[in-house]
């Protein structure tokens, strides 16, 4: 009449009571009931990336499924997972117990990398005294370098100017690989004379000593830079330019163009403007190397002569491209090759990164008669010209556009 009866597995079930009266009638009811059963369970504790998860099912269970919501799973009872990067991943946890029963525990996990600290002193090249200074950190976030902190400046009480990223900080300094670069405030007395420098004593980041933390070392400290001094120079020329982001950077802050010799000695550098605007004044006559030194991307200086005839070239433009900095002069020879010379039937023309979306080809003969033109979009940097019908002969290939321009000569052959 009053039975007792134990469900194996947490589920919904169809219960039904039929009853036999005592004048031989039949009634039957049922009634849907929750069963309890064994709920899936589980704690994580974290050390950086480094998860460690601890099943908490009651009871006997035969296997465990997890899935650490980053594509990684797992059959062991109490897994440790290294993520690859910070941030929130679903994990679920599915058991089978001894009944036969599944069970399955979802949580929502934060993921936040252990943090470390960097530290050091900052000094001038040939002596001297600092009153200001700006240091930032620049650190790897998914393959790509990026700016992350300024540091933390003063003088301590040894009297020597000294930086610090401290663990302790609002924005907490990550484990991983990092670059450091100081510069002089602009309310230095020395600003102007020395470069922005980076750890390893250098100018550029592609040049500089990375800080390496890691779970085994989450302090650096004695990471020592001592900044450039900039050779001085006056002359009557300048120079000026552009840098062109093409949408790969959302701004030109912690962006410096560094202006060397021809012997390579930093001689001035310049923070663009809100539009990419760069100048150098006071120069005098003689070669020089301009180098933007944009963190993370790899950059192709640009030779620039200054001149009596040339002393104020102001075309001296780059192109912030996907993992790279290309200088244009606008006055260099546009094309960079023609092949083959000699050619038979059809001539490749490659030229240079161009500020221009369309230019003109054309073929021009020994009597500097323009024989053939043709229609070029400029990104794809190359044209293939069918030459097959012209005769034998010497040929001038031209390419032009609003400020662009240059030319190679070629060989015409039968064969």
């Amino acid at each position: 009449q009053n039975p007792y009866h134990e469900y194996s597995c947490q589920d919904t079930y169809n219960v039904s009571l039929s009853v036999n009266t005592s004048s031989g009638c039949t009634s039957t009811i049922t009634k849907s009931i929750n069963a309890p059963g064994t709920d899936a369970g589980f704690s994580y504790s974290s050390n950086g990336l480094n998860i460690s998860f601890t099943d908490q099912t009651p009871g006997s269970t035969n296997t465990w499924e997890w899935d650490f919501g980053d594509g990684n799973t797992s059959t062991m009872q109490n897994p440790t997972h290294t993520y690859g990067y910070a941030g929130n991943y679903k994990v679920k946890l599915t058991v089978n117990t001894i009944q036969g029963c599944l069970s399955t525990k979802s949580k929502l996990i934060n993921v936040k990398p252990q943090s470390g600290e960097i530290g050091g002193y900052l000094h001038l090249q040939n002596s001297g005294a600092i009153s200001t200074a700006v240091v930032d950190l620049f650190t790897k976030n998914q393959g790509s370098l990026s700016w992350v902190d300024t540091a933390a400046t003063g003088t301590d009480s040894t009297n020597l100017y000294r930086y610090d990223f401290p663990s302790f900080s609002s924005n907490p300094i990550p484990i991983d690989t990092h670059y450091v670069r100081a510069k002089l405030h602009s309310l230095d007395p020395n600003y102007g004379n020395y470069a922005p420098t980076y750890y390893g004593d250098v100018l550029t980041w592609n040049q500089a000593t990375p800080v390496i933390l890691d779970s085994n070392n989450t302090a650096q400290f004695g990471k020592d830079i001592t900044l450039q001094q900039t050779t001085t120079v006056t002359g009557s020329g300048s120079i000026s330019g552009q840098l062109n982001n093409g949408g790969n950077k959302s701004s030109f802050d912690h962006i410096n163009v560094l202006l060397f010799d021809d012997q390579n000695n930093i001689l001035k550098y310049d923070k663009p403007d809100a539009s990419g605007y760069f100048s150098f004044n006071s120069l005098p006559h003689g070669h020089y190397i301009i180098h933007p030194d944009v963190v993370g991307y790899i950059t192709k200086p640009v030779d620039v002569n200054i001149s009596s005839g040339n002393e104020n070239p102001d075309n001296i433009d780059f192109e912030i491209e996907e993992d790279q900095v290309t200088g244009i002069k606008e006055n260099q020879n546009s094309i960079n090759s023609i092949y083959p010379n000699p050619v038979k039937d059809v001539l490749n023309v490659e030229f240079n990164k161009m500020k221009d979306n369309v230019a003109s080809v054309r073929i021009i003969n020994a009597s500097g008669a323009v024989i053939m033109e043709k229609e070029v979009k400029t990104q794809h940097q190359m044209i293939r010209i069918d030459v097959s019908s012209l005769p034998q002969g010497i040929y001038h290939a031209q390419i032009i556009s609003e400020r662009h321009s240059g030319g190679k000569t070629f060989v015409k052959t039968p064969f």
